[in-house]
């Protein structure tokens, strides 16, 4: 396995296994699928900031971890935002774990002192990631969404670094 900056020709591959999350799960909670041409822009963006990695196996692309802003605002430019993805082909490998120390490199040397973790109620396995790997649940907010006709908690996790 070999972990690299996100690509452009990553992006498709990225796109089909956060899509996959779309529609199958609260894990995230956006409704609509997304367009490759959306989700190039949305990296674009992000990676005009902060680190976008993936990891691939064979050359294919079977997970990758960004950081992006937690908050806009000035002050908040200590903390950072995770997101984690992982192909349902590859779960239960410690990608994840692989993909978690990397970004925790690239933000120390990035000068980020918090990296955020919002999780979905439902999302048990990546409540137990993050408290295995160090993070603190510091904050639960009651039925903030609704995906499904469900209604959807959150919680808060910070990793100091």
């Amino acid at each position: 396995m070999e972990i690299l900056n996100l690509e452009d020709n990553d992006i498709t591959e990225c796109l089909d296994i956060y899509n996959y999350y779309i529609k199958n799960t609260v894990f995230t909670l956006e409704e609509e699928e997304l367009d490759l041409q959306n989700f190039k822009k949305r990296c674009a963006v992000i990676r005009d900031d902060f680190p976008f990695i993936v990891i691939k196996d064979d050359d294919k692309v079977v997970g990758y971890a960004y950081l992006n802003y937690f908050n806009t605002r000035g002050a908040y430019k200590i903390s950072a935002d995770l997101s984690i993805y992982v192909s349902q082909n590859y779960t239960k490998r410690h990608i994840g774990k692989i993909l978690l120390d990397e970004i925790t490199k690239l933000a120390r040397a990035k000068g980020t002192k918090n990296i955020i973790s919002i999780i979905t109620s439902e999302n048990n396995a990546s409540v137990a990631f993050h408290e295995k790997n160090g993070f603190i649940m510091e904050g639960f907010l009651k039925d903030v969404a609704n995906k499904f006709n469900r209604s959807i908690s959150i919680y808060y996790y910070r990793l100091a670094i």
